[in-house]
């Protein structure tokens, strides 16, 4: 299973993800995403995560996501299905690709 961690300037979403099939979706402050994805863990057995961020993330929040599991942070180098033509690639937002990547 997945975890998808989108975060926004204050709130934060995340879903578990079975192959393409969503098991659930939740939505919480941006303080509060460690606290959330515990209880994820807990409920499911997730086995990696991706992270789209506007937002930020502390470097504290992003260890303890990135000790529990294997983790990808979405940006303008990561390997997606699509070429990025766009012209300044680093200006693209990152939840626009993933958007183009779903």
């Amino acid at each position: 299973m997945q975890l998808i961690i989108d975060v926004g300037n204050t709130r934060v979403k995340v879903a578990v993800f079975d192959g393409d099939k969503l098991q659930i979706k939740k939505s919480c402050l941006v303080a509060k995403v460690v606290d959330e994805i515990a209880i994820l863990s807990r409920d499911y057995t997730i086995q990696k995560a991706l992270i789209s961020s506007v937002g930020s993330l502390s470097e504290r929040q992003l260890r303890s996501i990135r000790l529990r599991f294997p983790t990808i942070i979405l940006s303008y180098e990561t390997k997606l299905p699509f070429k990025n033509d766009y012209q300044t690639p680093e200006t693209l937002g990152v939840d626009r690709m993933g958007l183009v990547a779903a």
